[in-house]
């Protein structure tokens, strides 16, 4: 195959499916694939100690039909570290908001975790008074 041949370069996209091996720690692994059909995305095979558990779109959406809810936050931090998945926004739903007013999934993880914290020390204090 010779270099800008996209036709053959197209072509042997078909015949090697296989993309781009990614260590993500603690068991997980990351195949990038590009799109195998027109209308596909680039996407990410997500494995867990050898098993696939989800397939995630490069905008962050499911493929394949999985459920992205089983996939820890570290794991979808370390995609976007690589460049693999878009960098995530939660849209607060109301039809007054701008595409600027988007909330960085980071900020809502960090007010989440703190919520998480603060419960955890009053159930702490409430225990310590019985």
């Amino acid at each position: 195959m010779k270099r800008g041949d996209l036709a053959a370069e197209k072509n042997a996209g078909w015949i090697i499916e296989e993309g781009q091996w990614y260590d993500l720690g603690k068991g997980w692994r990351a195949r990038a694939e590009g799109p195998h059909v027109p209308g596909m995305m680039d996407h990410n095979h997500l494995y867990f100690k050898g098993n696939q558990m989800a397939v995630i779109n490069r905008n962050r959406s499911q493929s394949h039909g999985s459920d992205l809810s089983k996939i820890p936050a570290r794991v979808l931090n370390g995609l976007q570290a690589r460049g693999l998945i878009d960098e995530a926004n939660v849209q607060v739903e109301a039809a007054s908001l701008s595409r600027s007013e988007l909330v960085p999934i980071d900020i809502i993880m960090e007010a989440v975790e703190r919520i998480k914290k603060r419960d955890f020390f009053a159930r702490l204090l409430r225990n310590s008074s019985r």
